[in-house]
C-alpha cells in the first residue's frame, strides 16, 4: 500500500466512525432494538441482488450492496436501493501486480447475493460510505420465517421498556427474548408499529413500499 492510499484508508476510517456513533471501528457498542430503530436513517426489508467492491474516485476500498427494497419501515427507499460499506469483499490485485488486503474491518457485516435481510442504516457519510448501526448487530438475516443478525439477537431486547398494553401477546413473548431468534412477521410488526408510533422517540415511518421477496421484476 502506498503512503498516500494509507493515509486516505485512516482518514476514511475515522471519518466513518465519526458518523457513526461510538466509533464503533475499534471497539462496538452492544445496541438494542431501540437504539437501532432511533439511530437509523432506513430501516429496509429487502432481497440483496448484487455484491461488488472496488475503489472509489479517491481510491478508496469500498464493498457495494444492492437490495430489492420490499418494505421502507422508516425512510424513503425504493426498488433497488444501493449503499457502499468501507473495504473490499476480499483482497483484491491492483496495478503493478500488488495484493490490495484491505477488507472490511472485523465487525462489519456480510452480505451475499439472494439472501434477505432486515437493515438498520445510518445516514450516509461525507466520503459516501453507509454502514449498519452497530455494525453486524444492525443487520439481520431472515430464512425459514425466522429474523437473526451474527449473535443470534443476544441483548436485542435488553433494558427495553415498553408498555404491555401496547403489544399483542406474540410481541410481548418477543421481547422477553433473551437470545434467538425470532419470527420474523413478529418482528417486522413490532418495529413497524414502534416507528409509526415513535415508542422511542425516532422519527414516523415514511409510506411503506411493499414487494414480494421472491419477485424477479
Amino acid at each position: 500500500m502506498t503512503g498516500r492510499r494509507a493515509r486516505a484508508v485512516a482518514l476514511a476510517v475515522s471519518l466513518v466512525c465519526l458518523g457513526s456513533p461510538a466509533g464503533h471501528a475499534t471497539t462496538m457498542e452492544k445496541v438494542n432494538i431501540a437504539k437501532l430503530m432511533q439511530r437509523s436513517d432506513l430501516i429496509l426489508v429487502d432481497q440483496v441482488v448484487r455484491v461488488t467492491d472496488g475503489f472509489d474516485k479517491n481510491n478508496l476500498p469500498f464493498t457495494e450492496v444492492t437490495l430489492r427494497v420490499a418494505e421502507a419501515i422508516k425512510g424513503i427507499a425504493a426498488g433497488d436501493y444501493t449503499f457502499r460499506q468501507f473495504g473490499l469483499v476480499a483482497p483484491k490485485e491492483t496495478e503493478g501486480g500488488r495484493t490490495y488486503l484491505g477488507v472490511s474491518p472485523e465487525g462489519w457485516p456480510k452480505f451475499k447475493e439472494g439472501e434477505q435481510t432486515m437493515v438498520f442504516l445510518y445516514p450516509t457519510t461525507s466520503l459516501g460510505f453507509q454502514s449498519t448501526v452497530g455494525l453486524f448487530q444492525g443487520k439481520f438475516q431472515i430464512e425459514n420465517d425466522q429474523v437473526f443478525n451474527e449473535i443470534e439477537n443476544a441483548g436485542l431486547f435488553d433494558g427495553l421498556s415498553v408498555d404491555p398494553h401496547l403489544l399483542t401477546k406474540e410481541e410481548q413473548k418477543l421481547v422477553g427474548t433473551v437470545r434467538g431468534r425470532c419470527p420474523s412477521e413478529t418482528f417486522r410488526g413490532f418495529v413497524r408499529k414502534a416507528v409509526q408510533e415513535s415508542w422511542f422517540g425516532q422519527a414516523p415511518a415514511n409510506p411503506r413500499v411493499k414487494r414480494d421477496l421472491q419477485s424477479e421484476d
